[in-house]
């Protein structure tokens, strides 16, 4: 019985240590916390009031999944950099979508196509200068010969 008393207390140690090192192979829980889609919008304009950001003029939005969507205009690219980045660090916030556009104060100006301009073309029956036949003092076709 005494040299089974060690293989027992071998064989106790071992299941000891299986026991407790489960745990080590069980998956690691999602570290991402799901917040509901109004938390996430109302915490991303309580973030950018919090910066001096109007949120106003940004339009919000967010899926189940923590994407946020923003939409609308700001004053300039900096300025929708920062709000990507400050949205990006929001609590509830998986990941951003931004289609923020931005002024940078210039008028924007949208110009109408213009047509490239056409060579003069004479009208039918109108003859121009350049194209005038050369005549003399008489009338007559002078030097021009018709060969």
């Amino acid at each position: 019985m005494h040299k089974m008393q060690p293989l027992f207390k071998a064989v106790a140690v071992i299941s000891t240590l299986i026991a407790t090192s489960t745990s080590a192979f069980a998956l690691p829980e999602a570290q991402y916390q799901f917040l509901p889609t109004d938390t996430v919008v109302n915490n991303v304009k309580t973030d950018l009031q919090t910066q001096g950001i109007d949120p106003a003029a940004i339009q919000i939005e967010a899926n189940a999944d923590g994407v946020v969507t923003l939409s609308g205009t700001v004053d300039s690219k900096q300025q929708a950099d920062t709000v990507s980045a400050l949205v990006m660090k929001t609590a509830g916030v998986y990941a951003v979508l931004s289609a923020l556009r931005y002024n940078d104060g210039a008028p924007i100006v949208i110009e109408a196509p213009v047509a490239a301009p056409q060579p003069d073309m004479p009208h039918q029956g109108s003859a121009t200068p350049e194209m005038a036949p050369a005549t003399s003092e008489h009338g007559d076709m002078g030097d021009a010969h018709a060969w």
